[in-house]
């Protein structure tokens, strides 16, 4: 199963990460797959950032690339995640941040 879930990931924090590890968790799979989009700072300004973000995107991609839960990351990803992004990426599930 592949699991994917996007989102700023802006200051990232204790929180980010348990919810980036129950949504690996979840899958009765064991060889499960956690992808993460990270949006664009434009992406994430229109989600309600308007101050903008503290991290580059460089910054918030580098710090999910580095955590053992998450196996692929996916930046600038979509705001909205299509039909297409779905299949080109094999995913199976999606949640947001």
């Amino acid at each position: 199963m592949r699991i994917y879930c996007d989102g700023n990931f802006d200051l990232f924090h204790a929180g980010h990460l348990r919810q980036l590890e129950a949504l690996k968790s979840t899958a009765d799979d064991d060889d499960a797959k956690l992808i993460v989009g990270v949006l664009s700072t434009e992406d994430a300004q229109g989600r309600g950032h308007a101050e903008g973000l503290v991290w580059s995107l460089d910054q918030r991609t580098s710090l999910l690339r580095s955590l053992k839960c998450v196996d692929e990351v996916v930046s600038p990803c979509p705001a909205v995640p299509t039909e297409s992004f779905l299949e080109v990426h094999g995913i199976d599930a999606v949640y947001h941040a």
